[in-house]
């Protein structure tokens, strides 16, 4: 049975809250990470419990069991939400019921879906490969339609690299969301290793055939060095010496093993070669030459491989895994890399080095790929939304252990035509004033970020915890999922104890202000749709570039 919370009476609060001045909630044990674009339904995902929060009427709702699509889950109005179970079986939850998918893990490999178009007409995710080859990619990319009547369509594969970048098998090709037409699909390519991932994005055309392209191949492998022959596995197994006795030796050194164990252990321990002829001596010696040679010549090919291999993976930039948004119109692409420095010798058995997260964006249109600049701390949020007006909402990355450091995520906007990050907080003080002075007072917690394990000294430190934040496309609905264990450090906590927490922040449409901007466009210039720059345009399509006084720019469709 399904279980439903009424916001309003686990918080204490009036049923007046949502009316035309609504304030601020707290929304306990709820984990926001997903939003419908209009701001109606709100998704929290913890250990892989889905609840709704159905923003209008402050009904909290427990659905099922299952992992959330990666990308944009649900439509515009969140009457459809997508996923999968936690063994990999599509899950549609639409207009308040649970579709029977039963026929589709009957008829094809299992799949997850991952994304959902704005009008709820078209899913992407990724299937097992139904291709029976031998080392062919594990999982791959697929869409499916919805059709009149509100089942799916049949299955279709999207094209995809059949090597990854070191010209070996890739193990996932994977769709991670979708623009609101369906026409252009971000996703991500895994590489054989395992270890490096890279974005790939699909694009259908005007005769509804699909195509790839990789927004970032130039970012790998920059100086362009050779990629040694890959090794494969070791073909050889080690000589075994029974293979060179008779079967009457290998009876007769039996006999002796087992008087052995009789003796109590009191007999000398046989061995085969006892029992062996200096001529299959001879044989067994020299077959473990053979392979010992070859074992040699093998692990030196192997280093020099992976040497080579570790050393373009250490100047090639790859992106942090679901780190990447797509604004609703499929022409803007945020994604977080994941740089690795190197701190110690190339050389070093473990070499040493930190992770970076660098933001880039990428103009589908142009196919133009900048990099947005840290806040001058090093701060690099991982994008989560690309909202229509260009703003893109990031939070910094989940903490992983206590051994250095820990800072809990926390969300930032990027606006649009800027290329700096700012403080959630800072964006919310334009639209909501009270809202974030609301959010000051209830969410800012001593955190603990530090712990000596010998001594059990702890460093605790205040954060505003803006947290998992999500927004609607128009700014009237901001959320947040708060990781409240983060902050119960103490038994004299006042804390209410909750694992999570979120808040919920709605603002009248009137009350959002434009985006404050000290911003000058200084220089304009027009493409035509293959790129060439046009100076005197004409009636028709261009591609419009404004460059601004701060050096960003802004790049976009325009009909002269």
């Amino acid at each position: 049975m399904k279980k439903i919370l009424l916001i309003s009476a686990a918080v204490g609060i009036s049923s007046g809250l949502y009316g035309q001045s609504p304030s601020p909630v707290v929304l306990p044990e709820f984990y926001s990470c997903k939003i419908s674009s209009n701001g109606a339904v709100i998704l929290s995902q913890t250990d892989e419990n889905v609840m709704k929060c159905d923003v209008a009427t402050g009904k909290v709702e427990f659905l099922d069991v299952f992992d959330l699509g990666a990308g944009k889950c649900m439509n515009q109005d969140g009457t459809v939400i997508v996923g999968s179970t936690l063994d990999d079986e599509p899950v549609i939850w639409k207009d308040g019921k649970l579709m029977d998918l039963k026929y589709l893990s009957a008829q094809y490999p299992k799949f997850d879906f991952n994304a959902i178009t704005g009008d709820g007409k078209r899913v992407v995710g990724f299937m097992t490969n139904p291709s029976t080859e031998k080392n062919e990619t594990m999982s791959v990319p697929m869409y499916m339609d919805f059709n009149s009547d509100g089942t799916l369509g049949d299955v279709h594969l999207l094209p995809y690299p059949k090597k990854d970048w070191a010209g070996l098998d890739p193990q996932y090709v994977y769709p991670v969301s979708i623009s609101d037409d369906g026409k252009r699909i971000i996703g991500q390519v895994k590489d054989n290793s395992g270890y490096a991932v890279y974005p790939i994005l699909f694009s259908e055309g005007a005769d509804g055939e699909w195509s790839y392209t990789l927004p970032t191949e130039s970012l790998i492998n920059p100086q362009k060095r050779p990629i040694p022959e890959y090794p494969g596995e070791f073909p050889l197994t080690p000589p075994n010496m029974d293979d060179y006795m008779t079967p009457e030796e290998l009876q007769a050194y039996q006999e002796a093993e087992d008087a052995y164990y009789a003796s109590g252990y009191t007999l000398p321990f046989p061995e085969k070669e006892d029992f062996m002829t200096e001529a299959e001596k001879e044989a067994f010696n020299a077959a473990v030459d053979v392979y010992n040679a070859a074992a040699t010549e093998y692990n030196e090919k192997s280093r020099a491989y992976y040497l080579a291999i570790f050393e373009i993976q250490f100047e090639s930039t790859f992106f942090y895994q679901n780190g990447l948004a797509m604004d609703p119109q499929g022409e803007k692409v945020y994604m977080a890399a994941e740089v690795e420095y190197l701190l110690g010798s190339f050389d070093d058995e473990m070499p040493e080095y930190e992770i970076t997260y660098p933001c880039y964006s990428y103009n589908v249109t142009t196919g133009e790929l900048d990099v947005v600049e840290d806040m001058g701390n090093g701060v690099y949020p991982i994008p989560k939304q690309v909202l229509s007006d260009g703003s893109v909402i990031g939070v910094t990355p989940m903490p992983s252990s206590l051994d250095d450091e820990i800072v809990p995520p926390l969300s930032y906007v990027l606006k649009p035509g800027r290329k700096v990050f700012i403080p959630l907080q800072d964006r919310l003080a334009e639209i909501n004033p009270t809202a974030n002075e609301w959010l000051k007072q209830n969410f800012t917690k001593d955190v603990l970020v530090s712990l000596d394990w010998e001594t059990g000294d702890q460093i605790i430190e205040k954060y505003l915890m803006t947290g998992n934040a999500v927004v609607s496309d128009d700014w009237t609905v901001v959320s947040g999922g708060v990781l409240a264990y983060m902050y119960h450090v103490s038994d004299e906590s006042e804390d209410t104890g909750n694992a999570y927490e979120s808040y919920l922040i709605r603002s009248d449409l009137s009350g959002i202000s434009t985006v404050v901007s000290d911003l000058k466009v200084v220089e304009t210039r027009y493409y035509d749709l293959n790129g060439i720059e046009v100076k005197n345009p004409g009636k028709g399509i261009y591609v419009e570039r404004k460059l601004y006084n701060d050096g960003s720019a802004v790049t976009a469709k325009k009909v002269m």
